[in-house]
């Protein structure tokens, strides 16, 4: 079976991929990746230390932490 995708063409009665239920926006729209220009206008927006600071939120370590032994 063919990938779909947003330009497959209707089948189906005349159906888009989407309309059927075979695909899905929010799926197609969340796997494209920002491009660089686009994350340096957002950087450029909030400003580098709230950009920063929200790396540092996601990227802590989750405690409490064990020894290895």
């Amino acid at each position: 079976m063919e990938p779909l995708s947003v330009n497959t063409p209707p089948t189906n009665g005349g159906q888009a991929p989407v309309q059927r239920g075979q695909l899905s926006l929010a799926a197609f729209h969340n796997k494209r990746q920002p491009s660089d220009a686009a994350l340096i206008t957002y950087i450029e927006k909030v400003g580098p230390d709230r950009v920063l600071a929200a790396l540092d939120k996601y990227t802590k370590p989750q405690l409490p932490l064990f020894a290895a032994e």
